[in-house]
């Protein structure tokens, strides 16, 4: 998607939100990217299911993509915002074995450089990964709870 955006992209920077992602409450979102891009982590109880954001001494050190063994707690969410090097870092980008160009490894490289802010998301934060019938339908019952006037 970067890289089919990049006339429109130029030279700003862009926050990125996968198509599968909802977000409530969500006030400490800062789009003040001169100093670096930044990913979001949430807090989950079930952090196998995502990526995974490793840690060292509130460094990030790497994001893992569906761990089986734990790494931590905090769920890297489907909201990224990135400096307007980011077309020519998705350049760079060589595809996975499904053939894709993977928004984990984009991650990884903006961690490696030491170009990644992680921004964590509180508890009155709501994320919804809608990707799977259950998670849809608990973003469903959510906006019927919290929105239905």
């Amino acid at each position: 998607a970067l890289v089919i955006g990049e006339k429109f992209i130029e030279n700003e920077s862009v926050c990125l939100i996968l198509g599968d992602n909802l977000f409530f409450n969500t006030f400490n979102i800062n789009s003040d990217l001169k100093n670096s891009s930044k990913i979001f982590v949430k807090k989950v109880k079930n952090p196998n299911r995502y990526g995974v954001l490793q840690e060292i001494n509130n460094k990030p050190i790497k994001i893992h993509e569906k761990p089986i063994k734990f790494i931590s707690s905090n769920a890297v969410v489907g909201l990224y915002m990135y400096n307007n090097n980011v077309v020519n870092i998705v350049k760079k980008l060589k595809p996975s074995k499904r053939d894709e160009l993977e928004i984990t490894d984009l991650n990884n490289l903006y961690i490696d450089n030491n170009d990644c802010e992680v921004v964590y998301l509180d508890e009155k934060s709501q994320w919804f990964d809608s990707g799977t019938f259950d998670s849809l339908f608990q973003a469903s019952e959510y906006v019927m709870k919290n929105y239905n006037s």
